[in-house]
């Protein structure tokens, strides 16, 4: 299933839900009417060169270990999405920054093999609105 589809047949959302063995917070719950649940972690992606949008731009511990919650979440039947948020209209792909951070881009790889689903979505600001723009490829390989 396409990562993008389906999202709004979620009839509740919770913020910030605590869960897992390491007692994580997920930035989105969502809840169908069949007790379904999907998990959403939201990363903010800020480096860009040449086109190309990296994360983590640091060491990120807080951020691999939003990563390990998630692959337990699949393995008991969950869906999970990492949301990347893009907010520059020049990005064509996001990677994971493995010279910055080895630590999460192992487990990225890991946690996407496991069937955590990756949507990228580049934002645009104006004066009044943020909105949407297109859908971006993650990299992995």
């Amino acid at each position: 299933m396409e990562a993008s589809k389906k999202l709004q047949d979620y009839s509740r959302i919770e913020t910030e839900v605590f869960h897992g063995s390491e007692n994580s917070r997920i930035d989105l719950l969502l809840i169908d009417s069949s007790l379904n649940k999907c998990y959403i972690e939201v990363k903010n992606v800020t480096m860009v060169e040449n086109n190309i949008s990296f994360f983590p731009n640091a060491v990120s511990t807080r951020a691999t270990k939003h990563l390990r919650e998630p692959i337990n979440a699949v393995r008991r039947g969950n869906r999970v999405i990492i949301f990347y948020c893009i907010q520059r209209k020049d990005v064509q792909e996001v990677r994971p920054a493995d010279d910055i951070d080895p630590e999460y881009s192992k487990p990225l790889r890991c946690s996407i093999a496991a069937g955590v689903q990756t949507l990228v979505y580049q934002f645009v600001a104006s004066n009044t609105a943020i909105e949407p723009g297109k859908r971006i490829p993650v990299v992995h390989s």
